[in-house]
């Protein structure tokens, strides 16, 4: 197992931005950050996959570059491993709210060095399990916010980018394009059945 931190791409994240970006950005986080591997993912939920494989084999520090479900699903991979890893992210996302609550740097070459020199906090974790719908039960860790209901229709909206027209939602970029999404739900949403019970 390498002792390099491995970055994990989205590169479908940010409407595919972040791929495209990819190139450039290697060169800069190379240049701030030093020495990395990468790994790209092809699907949802392989962010997760990949980060508890490699958290299980040893790797020390993961980086999560993509939007907030780019990190929650490498948090997601760390977790499950229980393992000693570390989270490091790379800011590449339409909406960016885990990256506002830690004040890391949006700029890529700023957030490299953020990397290189800042330092590991502990943070709170919580867990949620659910009904599938199909009489299974799913279980996901979040480290910033868990909604359902609305605020689930909104993300999807902006991931799907529903109802707005072709290249609409990188020019509108990451806040107005869930101001849309939010408008478009206020109006549409039908509101479902919800039970929801905490547990100690």
């Amino acid at each position: 197992m390498s002792s390099l931190p491995l970055i994990i791409v989205n590169p479908a994240s940010a409407g595919g931005a972040t791929g495209r970006a990819w190139p450039g950005a290697a060169s800069d986080v190379r240049s701030h950050f030093g020495p990395y591997e990468v790994a790209f993912t092809s699907r949802g939920g392989e962010a997760a996959d990949i980060a508890e494989r490699e958290a299980r084999a040893g790797r020390r520090l993961v980086v999560a570059c993509g939007g907030d479900g780019t990190i929650s699903e490498v948090a997601n991979g760390l977790l499950r491993a229980g393992a000693d890893a570390e989270l490091g992210v790379l800011p590449s996302g339409t909406g960016g709210d885990f990256r506002r609550t830690l004040g890391i740097p949006a700029r890529t070459a700023d957030a490299a060095r953020h990397l290189r020199e800042g330092r590991t906090r502990s943070m709170d974790a919580g867990r949620v399990r659910c009904s599938d719908g199909a009489g299974g039960e799913l279980s996901w860790f979040f480290v910033n916010v868990a909604s359902f209901g609305m605020g689930g229709d909104v993300i999807k909206r902006v991931k799907s980018r529903a109802g707005l027209p072709a290249g609409a939602a990188r020019l509108l970029g990451g806040r107005l394009s869930f101001a849309a999404a939010a408008l478009q739900a206020t109006f549409s949403f039908e509101k479902p059945m919800v039970r929801v019970s905490f547990l100690k």
